[in-house]
């Protein structure tokens, strides 16, 4: 091919590159060949090329370029001179080069490409099949090349950068003309959208249920109007406002239009301004302003709607409100008064809201009280906790919608205050789940010390009275008994028989009278709830009855009953147990403390002797009976179960009120 010729046809860069290097290996005689270009500053290989295939013309900068020497390549771009070499692994000064000495390089020719002096390229030739072949005869002809190749190579890159940029320049003149079509459309639709909005303005401002008005400045004189702006007036239409002075006589109060103004004037707008308007027959309306001043045009433009009616129900709420704060301070002084706190506990996320007076019953600031589940947990008694967690689990739950319970809380210096908590479930969530509860906190502190105090002193005078009558009593029989034995001589065998008897009569009922003694003065109950009592008195009385197994067990939900029916529940528990060892000889007692929603049951069950409920005398039942009694008092069911041989079961059921 005719190196002019090749150039002639040359319009593209990468066509342009290829076509040369192609032209340079073969004059040449190279096996292969790369061409580096100067790229803002950076030697970049641009053509890899062998005379048997297709150039690589992916670009790829010198110093990661693993098919070139190059130490040889920038010892050409320092001194811009050819080196040539005819057997290039043994050249002195690129005995260290790696590819070199890898690729054990034979003929090399590494020569620069020049414009004007500058360096704009470097051309490398390689030859591996033999030395020698890149002879100096032929280094005119690749400088005569690479000369006119260096002036092509900028003819091209100019035209392809004339190509671009005509090409972007099109590009540009295209998008711009579709721009103004778009332009010209999007105005086009904006124009029809503007006719269709000033169409719909003009049907929203003819047929709005608020009123519309524009006024001039300087006068007041109204210049547009609908038709709800003279309903509010009083007049028919529009034409019979428009023209007419809006002055302070369409105000019941004229200064009320001049704060208006003023507001105007500072803010150059007025937003929700209430005020009470007159119309045209003097009756009178409440109207809602917002307006706008046009400084410019000179005309203040706005609305207006009748809030009348929301007037009178805002009046009507003020009044309620006033009725309600003065029946909630009524409410907080009772409260106060009485020593009481409210709470309102949100039981999804157990933080409760109390008043003032329950953060002051406990000694704390209600300023910086705050109060949670949890807290309260953490404040309840050790020996009430079991049982008002339980409590609260049930009243969570649903199991009982309401609750009155007793129980001591910490205060802030430490000490135990007796609270009575009244609390109900007044909302719940759509599946059911209770959410909200409301409820009364008591101090009963006072009370609770006042009734210890009264029960401890009943029950050491009917100690005392028991001591001082029964117990007395028993010892006088002893003593005549012991006295009747050093007088007695006749059938002494009879009457020591009779003695004996009287003795050990005796001796039981003195120990019947300590033994009532003792159970008057134990405060079971006063130390826990119903619950925690019969465990406590099951514990004593296992202690004591060595031979006998007990067990005892609480079900449900446990919740706090009256104190009077806890304590006669407790008495027929200590019965039923005593009645149990003493009589039945039995060897397995179970007691079991049932809490159902409705209702409570205690059961003593065990495996004795048994006998027949009908055929017990009355001198003989006094337990049983006592039991009845304190069952009946406290509107409780007893139920009696047994049969000689079969054990003996007691049942006693009360509702919860």
């Amino acid at each position: 091919m005719n190196v002019a010729q090749a150039l002639s046809e040359i319009i593209y860069v990468d066509r342009f590159i290829a076509t040369l290097m192609q032209v340079v290996i073969e004059h040449a005689g190279a096996e292969t060949g790369t061409l580096i270009l100067l790229e803002d500053d950076q030697l970049i290989v641009v053509a890899q090329c062998s005379g048997s295939r297709q150039c690589d013309l992916e670009k790829i900068a010198v110093a990661d370029c693993a098919t070139i020497p190059i130490s040889v390549i920038h010892s050409v771009e320092r001194s811009q001179a050819t080196l040539v070499f005819d057997d290039a692994v043994r050249e002195p000064s690129f005995l260290t080069d790696p590819y070199i000495q890898h690729q054990q390089t034979r003929s090399l020719l590494c020569m620069p490409i020049l414009k004007q002096r500058q360096l704009i390229g470097i051309l490398y030739l390689e030859n591996n099949l033999s030395t020698g072949v890149f002879t100096r005869d032929r280094l005119p002809i690749l400088n005569l090349l690479m000369a006119q190749a260096a002036i092509s190579l900028e003819n091209a890159q100019l035209y392809e950068q004339l190509a671009d940029y005509t090409e972007t320049l099109e590009r540009t003149v295209e998008a711009q003309t579709q721009a103004l079509q778009q332009e010209i459309a999007e105005r086009q639709q904006t124009e029809a959208a503007l006719r269709q909005s000033e169409a719909k303005f003009r049907k929203i401002f003819e047929n709005s249920q608020v009123g519309i008005y524009r006024t001039r400045t300087c006068d007041g004189l109204i210049l547009d109007a609908n038709q709800r702006f003279a309903d509010l007036f009083g007049f028919d239409s529009p034409e019979d406002v428009i023209g007419l002075k809006y002055t302070t006589d369409y105000y019941v109060n004229p200064s009320d239009r001049q704060q208006a103004i003023e507001m105007m004037k500072r803010d150059g707008e007025v937003r929700s301004f209430e005020v009470q308007m007159r119309k045209r027959d003097g009756t009178s309306f409440w109207g809602l302003f917002s307006s706008y001043l046009n400084a410019d045009d000179d005309y203040i433009e706005g609305v207006i709607a009748d809030i009348s009616e929301q007037q009178a129900a805002l009046c009507e709420r003020k009044q309620a409100e006033a009725a309600l704060q003065t029946s909630e301070e009524r409410l907080r002084l009772a409260l106060t008064a009485s020593n009481q706190g409210l709470y309102d506990m949100n039981l999804k996320t157990e933080e409760i809201v109390v008043n003032p007076e329950y953060a002051l019953m406990l000694g704390y600031d209600p300023a910086t009280f705050h109060e949670s589940k949890s807290r309260w947990v953490e404040s309840l008694h050790p020996d009430d906790r079991e049982s008002m967690v339980a409590i609260y689990r049930g009243f969570i739950t649903g199991e009982a919608p309401n609750y009155r319970a007793e129980y001591r809380l910490r205060t802030r210096d430490g000490q135990w205050k007796w609270i009575l908590s009244v609390g109900k479930i007044v909302a719940w969530n759509e599946s059911g789940e209770p959410i909200r509860a409301l409820g009364v906190y008591t101090d009963i502190d006072d009370l609770k010390r006042a009734e210890a105090a009264s029960i401890l002193e009943e029950r050491n005078r009917m100690a005392r009275e028991i001591h001082d009558t029964l117990a007395q009593a028993f010892t006088g029989i002893l003593a005549q008994v012991g006295a009747a034995n050093q007088v007695l001589t006749d059938d002494v065998e009879a009457a020591q028989a009779h003695l004996d008897l009287i003795k050990e009569l005796a001796r039981t009922g003195l120990t019947e009278a300590r033994r009532s003694v003792v159970a008057l003065r134990p405060q079971l109950l006063e130390e826990g709830s119903l619950q925690s009592a019969l465990h406590r008195l099951v514990a004593q009385t296992r202690a004591t009855a060595m031979d006998t197994t007990l067990y005892y067990e609480t079900k449900g939900a446990v919740y706090l009953l009256p104190a009077e029916v806890e304590s006669n529940l407790l008495r027929m528990g200590q019965e039923a147990l005593t009645n149990a060892i003493r009589h039945a000889n039995a060897d397995e007692i179970r007691v079991e403390l049932v809490y159902d929603r409705d209702q409570v049951c205690l059961r003593v069950n065990d495996n004795g002797q048994g006998f027949g409920v009908g055929s017990i005398p009355s001198s003989e039942g006094f337990g049983l009976l006592g039991m009845s009694e304190r069952a009946e008092r406290i509107g409780a069911q007893l139920m009696i179960r047994s049969q000689p041989g079969q054990g003996t079961e007691i049942i006693v059921t009360i509702n919860q009120e």
